[in-house]
């Protein structure tokens, strides 16, 4: 019970880190445990992302909703990927760091390609290039943050479209329960 109200309590700060007043607060507490329980991810990875994506709003123009629909569209290639729980949540974690650190690049996107290759051949897609393209944009430093959000505007329709024809697994449906029981302790 202590893990699962920690958890709402590390949630509720990390996003404190991204919002000005309780009603922004509340709006993206409330936006990060939608986005998780319909992706299938964890809280923690889910609002990992929201808060990178955030973190970059003011810089990129990127409204409250923009944030959510980007880390919506994020968080549900990562479950067209087809990964475990805990490769879900190291991939999104991995792409968090590469969001704070403003370029897509090295271990983070090895990390991702391997971990959670959806959301990689989403940004690939979305960008109209092959998965061989990313890895050299990447390595030529052409992989910036607002390039990424770019491409994941881009293909959102697309991701929407397999997302909703995906079969959700046992792992994903407890990854739903663990995410509920935190909101529901605290």
């Amino acid at each position: 019970m202590i893990n699962y109200a920690d958890g709402w309590t590390e949630l509720q700060n990390r996003l404190k880190l991204v919002t000005e007043s309780s009603i922004e607060l509340n709006k993206a507490t409330q936006a990060v445990y939608d986005i998780a329980q319909k992706t299938y991810q964890s809280l923690d990875a889910t609002a990992q992302v929201y808060q990178r994506f955030a973190d970059n709003a003011d810089r990129l123009g990127l409204s409250q909703q923009k944030v959510a629909e980007l880390t919506e569209t994020a968080s549900k290639a990562v479950s067209l990927s087809g990964a475990r729980a805990a490769s879900a949540a190291m991939g999104l974690t991995q792409f968090g760091q590469a969001l704070a650190a403003g370029q897509l690049r090295g271990q983070d996107l090895n990390s991702v390609i391997e971990q959670i290759p959806g959301l990689a051949q989403a940004i690939a897609e979305g960008m109209g290039i092959s998965m061989g393209d990313l890895k050299k944009k990447a390595q030529d430093g052409e992989m910036a943050i607002d390039k990424i959000i770019q491409a994941l505007e881009k293909v959102k329709n697309s991701v929407d479209q397999k997302f909703a024809s995906s079969v959700t697994t046992v792992s994903q449906g407890f990854t739903n329960l663990q995410s509920a029981m935190t909101r529901f302790v605290w």
